[in-house]
């Protein structure tokens, strides 16, 4: 029996520090993308579009540096959502449509939010 409790707290608190450092990890990746994200929307509004576009050059490398990692601990479907609005935002920056960029760039905005909340731990993620 005492064999038993030990195997269960150990596998408990193997547990706890994978979902731990799973959450540590994935919401350090979106602190990051969150944070440019931010700043080249603050590129944007001063009108510095080349900043802009190389705001989204460094968010491009970071979101795939970490993607494989990401792809282990989070469902595809996000990360294919982030990515899409990250493209998008891109393809209209570089077209010049500032309302679409706007648009992509709030999505982007929200889906790094759903992100955030689908890998929080809270009690409708537990149950």
């Amino acid at each position: 029996m005492r064999i038993k409790l030990i195997a269960v707290a150990a596998v408990l608190a193997l547990s706890i520090a994978l979902c731990l450092f799973s959450m540590h990890q994935v919401f350090a990746a979106l602190d990051q993308m969150e944070y440019q994200t931010a700043l080249l929307l603050e590129r944007i509004d001063a009108g510095d579009l080349e900043g802009g576009r190389q705001v989204l050059a460094e968010m491009a490398r970071q979101w795939e540096k970490a993607k494989p990692l990401l792809e282990a601990l989070t469902p595809h479907g996000d990360l294919h959502d982030v990515t899409l609005q990250y493209v998008e935002a891109a393809t209209n920056l570089e077209s010049g449509d500032m309302d679409d960029f706007a648009r992509s760039a709030a999505l982007l905005r929200e889906y790094l939010k759903h992100l955030r909340e689908h890998e929080s731990l809270s009690w409708s993620n537990l149950f």
